[in-house]
């Protein structure tokens, strides 16, 4: 882990070293966002399934419950205000956003509840109290071009303000605590790369400090019951809990799991964390065209994800954990469940978004936290392109020596077209946050950026025509869900529903029944896709070695 030395004002910590862990719940489905009354008395935390969305309020020592869902909508981050006697927490509507705050006793009664304020409709707001409980600090984020930033209001006269902070370009700061003695406030700020700055926030005098800068991107982290040190999951893919000075720099593994830790909270005795403890299993399938029969094509029992194939040969690729880190493998559909080809490195921690083959099936594209990588399928040999500091979302293929990606100008998402052999690339069609190419018809398909109407741009012509199909203007893990297939235009609305729009009489789509919403390509072979086998997140806490 590499660390820049800029400031240390604190004492030496004490160290949190492998603490034991028991289960606050072992539930089917998901139990997120764990946050402990700090009188210990309730725990209080988002349940999440196939059929719901629900804030469950636990007495940790009964297990008496209740539940609070509504339809459609999506709870995240409850916490409790500081006497144990309030909430407030996030929920998301298809039509808005917003933090709300409600005494306990009138959580079912929604007329009572105070709303503090809207949030971006794509953000994930942090919460946390002061230690006085007269204000709450938030960070949020107003579209996907807006990098997040931290607000404070205060309860007492309903005033929202920002708090000094560091530039907000790319994902802002996308994670923020406020220590346990209410001093300072920790930030994690970071622009287009996979890198972390750490900054503190002295709250009395409004100085702000940079304590680190880090080559990974941390995911969160949260002040050590001492106000000095840290508490974060260990880089991706995060099977630990670490403790760090603010500088970044490793003091201590504080839980070594067996499946993935996220969600780390502090329980109020002083020395305790809650955290949530996940799994994920899919695997990759292909819905043959010839026949629309189904065949497994990768199964290892973790996650599996982001498949595409070749038209041009029977390769696949994927993503996937076998080797507990993030790897692009190679496989061939006519020998499935074969053992893949690994084709990036295991000593490498990357996160992938999304994969895509080159026309003539020669070249295999990878996109990572804002990075590139192309792979030669002969020699097996990966190289990252030279891209940096810039937004990277929707990368596709315009010709076996050109790509399409979005990315922001002017905080406004624009699509561009980058040449492999110039190293350089051109806003094309800037009035559209993205589009593909289609060598099927030697047209450009294009997404509107406010509306999510998908425009035909002919190249020979020069001619853009609207089309009667509508697209969700988010881009669901850095990926434009618009495919234009051999059975014409594919993509998902913000419902999440799959829609097409046929390009002649006959052009017909059969998508497989257990297809995950965005994760699956069409082809000439057919669809390949993930299926969710099985996901399990339950909550934890730590106790100390007796």
């Amino acid at each position: 882990m590499a660390s820049m030395f800029l400031y240390n004002p604190y004492s030496p910590p004490e160290l949190s070293l492998n603490k034991q862990v028991k289960p606050y719940t072992r539930a089917q489905g998901e139990e997120l966002y764990p946050s402990l009354s700090p009188d210990l008395k309730t725990l209080v935390y988002v349940k999440k399934t196939k059929q719901l969305n629900a804030l469950i309020i636990e007495n940790v020592r009964t297990h008496s419950q209740q539940q609070l869902s509504i339809p459609l909508a999506r709870f995240s981050r409850p916490r409790w205000s500081p006497d144990s006697a309030q909430l407030a927490f996030v929920m998301h509507t298809p039509q808005a956003c917003g933090i709300y705050l409600v005494r306990l006793t009138h959580l079912h009664t929604q007329a009572l509840w105070q709303k503090l304020s809207t949030c971006g409709s794509e953000s994930k707001p942090g919460l946390a109290f002061s230690s006085d409980g007269k204000k709450l600090y938030f960070n949020d984020r107003t579209s996907e071009e807006a990098g997040y930033q931290v607000f404070q209001i205060d309860l007492t006269q309903g005033q929202k303000s920002i708090v000094n902070q560091p530039i907000t370009n790319g994902r802002g700061n996308y994670a923020f605590d406020l220590s346990p003695d209410g001093n300072s406030l920790v930030m994690l700020n970071s622009e287009f790369g996979p890198k972390t700055r750490i900054y503190t926030l002295d709250l009395a005098s409004s100085k702000l400090t940079q304590t680190a800068q880090l080559d990974y991107l941390m995911r969160s982290a949260i002040w050590h019951h001492d106000s000095q040190s840290l508490i974060h999951p260990a880089p991706h893919p995060a099977y630990e809990l670490w403790q760090s000075t603010v500088q970044g720099d490793k003091l201590a593994t504080v839980v070594s799991n067996t499946a993935r830790v996220k969600h780390p909270a502090r329980i109020g005795n002083g020395t305790d964390f809650t955290f949530v403890s996940y799994l994920l299993d899919r695997d990759i399938y292909l819905q043959r065209s010839s026949d629309n029969q189904t065949q497994p094509l990768a199964n290892s029992s973790v996650m599996d994800y982001l498949p595409t194939i070749a038209d041009t040969s029977s390769h696949y690729a994927f993503v996937s954990k076998r080797s507990t880190h993030a790897q692009v493998y190679l496989g061939d559909i006519t020998q499935p469940l074969a053992d893949p080809v690994p084709l990036t490195s295991s000593k490498a921690s990357h996160r992938f978004y999304q994969l895509a083959f080159s026309p003539d099936g020669n070249r295999l594209l990878s996109l990572g936290d804002n990075q590139l990588l192309v792979t030669t399928i002969t020699t097996l040999k990966t190289i990252q392109l030279p891209v940096t500091d810039i937004a990277i979302r929707g990368v596709s293929w315009h010709s076996d020596n050109q790509l399409l990606f979005s990315t922001t100008r002017n905080n406004r998402w624009q699509l561009v077209r980058f040449d492999l052999t110039t190293l350089e690339y051109e806003t094309i069609f800037p009035e559209f946050m993205g589009g593909i190419y289609s060598k099927h018809d030697g047209a450009y398909y294009l997404l509107h950026r406010k509306t999510g109407q998908v425009f035909k741009h002919t190249e020979s012509t020069s001619v853009t025509s609207a089309l009667p199909l509508y697209c969700t203007t988010h881009l669901p893990n850095r990926r434009l869900t618009l495919q234009r297939g051999q059975n014409g235009l594919h993509c998902i609305k913000d419902d999440q529903s799959h829609v097409h729009l046929p390009m002649t009489v006959t052009d017909s789509v059969a998508l497989p029944q257990q297809i995950d919403n965005t994760d699956y390509q069409f082809s000439a072979h057919g669809v390949i896709y993930t299926r969710l086998q099985r996901t399990t997140a339950d909550i934890m806490r730590t106790l100390d070695a007796q």
